[in-house]
């Protein structure tokens, strides 16, 4: 099969550099979540009547099971109705937070993904391959 029918999405069409900020891991997910998706409302991205919506769901989303997978990197990740396409937003926390990782260290980077339900395929084809590329970039820190 075409990997470019699989995975049609380079991670610049989802994370556009104005999305990429500096973050204080105060607050936690919620003041994270808060922070990204309102980057992504005012490049115009996101509608701002949806962003209080937005970031409670993706609080909901991550009280399900901690989206901090370890190695200092979180995947906070959405699909809703709410969503036109899918996006994303990038937030470097200096100094490096507790958000429950699964290797219970301290997060530093975390990458907040939404799109359409209905692109549940794209959705879980560019999570899996930022997963990829993010793990292959933290075991080289090593």
């Amino acid at each position: 099969m075409n990997e470019a029918k699989l995975n049609p999405f380079r991670l610049s069409d989802v994370f556009a550099i104005e999305t990429i900020c500096a973050l204080s891991g105060e607050g936690g997910i919620p003041r994270i979540a808060d922070t990204l998706v309102g980057l992504m409302v005012e490049q115009g991205m996101l509608d701002l009547r949806m962003r209080n919506q937005i970031v409670q769901a993706v609080v909901q989303r991550d009280r399900l099971g901690p989206t901090a997978i370890g190695e200092g990197l979180a995947f906070p990740h959405l699909r809703s109705d709410l969503v036109p396409r899918i996006m994303g937003a990038v937030g470097i926390i200096d100094p490096a937070c507790n958000l429950n990782s699964l290797d219970g260290k301290p997060t530093r980077c975390v990458f907040l993904t939404l799109s359409p339900i209905s692109m549940r395929r794209e959705h879980g084809a560019m999570l899996e391959k930022l997963f990829s590329l993010m793990h292959d970039c933290a075991l080289n820190l090593m």
